[in-house]
């Protein structure tokens, strides 16, 4: 999806990440990528070079950060940035440029303007709409309209007195409403005070959360589909939690463990690496390349007096 940006603003954007082009994995750090390298693209015009001079400073990871000034983002629509330096796989990073009042409506405290522009394809200026009301109320208001909504007006009016009398008469000590109202006192002034107990009705609830607790405590469902490479090595974190508390168990070691992996549906395999502890519960495991070759991968980890931690990863099925 497009990141947005304000037209015609400055504004610092993120690009990479920069990977060797060799392995593509390997992040490029110590590139010099100056104004030339750096194309736009308005709006589906030429490619030209970015406005300003600039030679870009590496964040982390292979992430270069690029200087946009106004004149780069003067013109609504897409807008792309592109680079690609020798050694390294191409970078683009996708824009839409919005105007001032779009932008700040999103994402300030500005208001979208949709003031009445035009009326079935007619320009309309301040005051066109209210003279054409003004027209049509003069050319309607006839005096026999007017004398047959007064007429109407009386009608209706009368009937909505006749059914007010009917509820003052209804309303009175003794009235058909009163003697109803009093018939429900009669059943409510029998009620106990207090018709349950407070502790009766937390002890329920108590239980109540225990039984959820129970059905739900030992299974905890992911399901990722970002940065998994199919077929490439992956250094798997995961939590434990204990069977009873559910809070985080410490102090497992690999062979406590049952680690099984199913892809693509087949059937469970031991994975092949060790389980180890990184502390307050959180613990890793190296899945291999082959154990990564599929498109959904399902992980079942369990040990003595854990809950079972149940994870499926969705991978973007390109193979390294």
């Amino acid at each position: 999806m497009a990141t947005w940006l304000r037209q015609s603003t400055t504004v610092d954007v993120s690009v990479g990440p920069f990977l060797d082009d060799t392995d593509g994995k390997t992040a490029e750090t110590t590139l010099t990528i100056t104004q030339p390298d750096i194309r736009i693209k308005k709006d589906g015009n030429a490619w030209a070079q970015k406005n300003a001079s600039q030679t870009l400073s590496h964040e982390e990871n292979g992430w270069y950060e690029i200087a946009l000034d106004a004149t780069d983002t003067n013109t609504m629509g897409p807008l792309l940035v592109a680079v690609h330096e020798a050694g390294t796989l191409p970078v683009w990073r996708e824009f839409m440029v919005v105007s001032a009042n779009v932008y700040d409506s999103m994402f300030g405290s500005d208001l979208l303007q949709v003031d009445t522009r035009e009326v079935t394809g007619t320009v309309q200026t301040a005051r066109d709409l209210g003279l054409n009301i003004d027209a049509t109320v003069s050319s309607r208001a006839s005096q026999t309209s007017v004398t047959t909504i007064d007429d109407f007006l009386d009608t209706e009016i009368g009937a909505i007195l006749t059914d007010t009398n009917e509820l003052q008469t209804d309303l009175v000590n003794g009235g058909r409403l009163d003697l109803l109202i009093d018939a429900i006192k009669a059943k409510t002034d029998n009620l106990p005070t207090d018709p349950a107990d407070q502790s009766l009705i937390i002890a329920a609830i108590d239980v109540i959360n225990n039984q959820v607790t129970d059905a739900f405590g030992d299974l905890h469902i992911r399901l990722t589909n970002s940065g998994v490479v199919k077929g490439q090595e992956l250094e798997f974190v995961f939590a434990m939690t204990d069977a009873t508390l559910h809070t985080p168990k410490t102090g497992l070691i690999d062979g406590d463990f049952t680690k099984k992996i199913s892809i693509d549906g087949g059937t469970e395999t031991t994975l092949v690496n060790n389980v180890s502890e990184i502390g307050n519960g959180w613990y890793k495991i190296t899945i291999t390349s082959s154990e990564t070759n599929g498109r959904v991968l399902a992980i079942r980890l369990v040990a003595a007096s854990t809950d079972t931690t149940m994870i499926t990863i969705i991978t973007n099925g390109q193979e390294i």
